[in-house]
């Protein structure tokens, strides 16, 4: 297994090679959307990417994207997907609901009551 520095030097080498692309954030990509993992109370949103020559016990990357980009442009402008057809391993990336569940909602009523 790769060590981290290995692996950002891997990542920066990536870009390197892909920097004279240039995508929209919004670009479509080939992430597949998780539909159903569970009772999800969170709301999570889930894509995933499986390496074209995925080994027995492949490792899963689960990488979080920031507030303001999306999976697909998160992906491009990384080279995760890259990375994992070259390492043969499985990629999550999770993205948080903007609503909130409704035990918290009802906490935020209370706390506002009381002020």
């Amino acid at each position: 297994m790769r060590k981290i520095p290995d692996t950002i030097a891997h990542l920066a080498a990536l870009r390197a090679r892909h920097a004279t692309h240039t995508a929209d954030l919004g670009a479509s990509d080939h992430l597949q959307t998780l539909a159903d993992f569970g009772t999800n109370p969170g709301g999570l949103g889930a894509k995933f990417y499986i390496a074209n020559h995925l080994s027995k016990g492949a490792p899963l990357v689960v990488v979080l994207h920031g507030c303001t980009q999306n999976a697909a442009g998160y992906n491009h402008h990384s080279g995760w997907s890259q990375l994992a057809d070259e390492a043969g391993l499985m990629r999550l990336a999770l993205k948080k609901s903007s609503r909130i569940p409704r035990r918290r909602q009802k906490a935020l009523r209370n706390i506002r009551r009381m002020s």
